[in-house]
């Protein structure tokens, strides 16, 4: 039995959040989708309680109370 790797998609464009997720779902075998979110604020809190595996990040989120650079300054304070 394989362990699957739990990735977060965090994108607030619709075709991209689609094309990234139906990557992920392609590959059932090595990966799960964990979730696909839209706001920064969204996605520090499910990183917070979820803890999923890998992210992936759009650095230009308009969404929540600011942009992926900020969720990464967030969660390395949250870290350290």
């Amino acid at each position: 039995m394989t362990n699957k790797l739990n990735v977060l998609i965090v994108e607030d464009d619709e075709n991209d959040c689609k094309a990234l997720a139906a990557e992920v779902n392609a590959n059932a075998d090595r990966l799960c989708l964990a979730g696909v979110l839209k706001s920064s604020d969204e996605a520090l809190a499910f990183i917070r309680h979820q803890k999923p595996n890998a992210v992936i990040l759009d650095l230009e989120l308009q969404e929540g109370s600011g942009d992926g650079m900020d969720l990464l300054d967030k969660l390395r304070s949250t870290i350290l």
